[in-house]
């Protein structure tokens, strides 16, 4: 992953398009979170550390896997990386 200095973002390298943001969970949930996102055909694409820094903010790739699940209308963050 790459970090982005301005909003301490590292994203998936070569990742480009449109990610949703606010799925926060503690760093000891990363790996089952991880799992289960590989489970469900999401992505996960980019990871913000948060504050505390033990919480991790995971930002998924808006494919078709997460608007099934989520819909188009969800109210997370939107990040957009060209």
């Amino acid at each position: 992953m790459t970090q982005n200095n301005l909003t301490q973002i590292y994203w998936l390298e070569g990742f480009s398009g449109v990610a949703h943001g606010k799925h926060v969970i503690s760093i000891e949930d990363l790996p089952e979170f991880l799992k289960k996102c590989n489970e469900t055909g999401l992505q996960v694409v980019g990871l913000k550390i948060g504050d505390p820094v033990q919480r991790l903010e995971c930002i998924l790739h808006a494919n078709d896997s997460y608007i099934q699940q989520f819909g188009k209308t969800a109210q997370e963050t939107w990040y957009f990386r060209p």
